[in-house]
């Protein structure tokens, strides 16, 4: 048996003891195990008391998929930029919210997506009614979210832990930069000013707003993340030509 994990660890907001107890055990049974990011290997280790040899890396490829939803014939929309997925505490949206109402003083034309089902888990009122924070708060179908995504200057994923992201799989699979905290193994899958921009402080909305002006107002940056994803996608050691092999070598491993 190999297990490929998603999360290392449980998410903040997502933790309960009974899940734990039983990942504990299943850890413990499972002869291979595959983590998506190398950054979190040494303290995974550490806290499930595993052993190393166990352990393998690999990366979360892009979901290629979005793609086949994607109506190229739309009119893009430059002054827009997105935050999607399930509402959760670790996703840090209430520091997008709080950079957005900054962020207006200075751009007053650029809008703000926020789309995704899921209670909230702060005060979301006072955001509901400004017309340049769009609140989308249900699900969302792969027509529409590709539309989304692709009208937008970047992706934008203020998290506040992580592991890896689906989110940013997604955007990068329609060549949308991303800007991201360098939370768990996001700091591997953004390269900073390569594909996106990495921001070292979580919780700090004030940065936040700061890095969405600057990378909004940079278009050379952006265009030319652009084609460094699409470079990275087809050939890249992110590519699933890449990461197929090593899923080969590590189903081969004996252990």
């Amino acid at each position: 048996m190999v297990l490929t994990l998603h999360d290392p660890f449980l998410h903040s907001g997502e933790k309960n003891i009974t899940r734990e107890f039983y990942r504990k055990i299943a850890f413990k049974l499972i002869p291979k195990i595959i983590l998506l990011n190398q950054s979190q290997k040494i303290d995974f280790i550490k806290h499930y008391k595993i052993s190393t040899k166990k352990i393998f890396i690999n990366q979360l490829g892009n979901y290629e998929c979005i793609n086949l939803f994607l109506n190229t014939q739309q009119k893009k929309n430059e002054q827009q930029i997105i935050f999607f997925g399930r509402i959760s505490p670790y996703k840090g949206i209430e520091y997008l919210c709080e950079a957005m109402v900054e962020v207006h003083k200075i751009l007053p034309d650029l809008k703000c997506v926020i789309a995704g089902s899921g209670k909230y888990y702060f005060d979301i009122s006072k955001y509901q009614n400004l017309k340049y924070i769009l609140i989308y708060n249900r699900y969302i179908g792969m027509d529409e979210l590709a539309k989304l995504i692709n009208n937008s200057l970047f992706t934008v994923c203020p998290y506040t832990d992580a592991t890896q992201s689906g989110v940013i799989q997604t955007s990068l699979a329609l060549n949308i930069p991303i800007m991201a905290t360098k939370v768990g193994g996001l700091g591997e899958k953004i390269k900073n000013g390569h594909n996106g921009i990495l921001i070292e402080e979580k919780c700090n909305s004030k940065v936040l707003a700061d890095s969405i002006i600057s990378l909004v107002r940079n278009h050379s940056l952006r265009e030319t993340m652009k084609e460094n994803i699409k470079k990275d996608n087809k050939d890249g050691e992110s590519s699933w030509k890449q990461i197929c092999k090593k899923y080969i070598n590590i189903y081969n491993y004996s252990v």
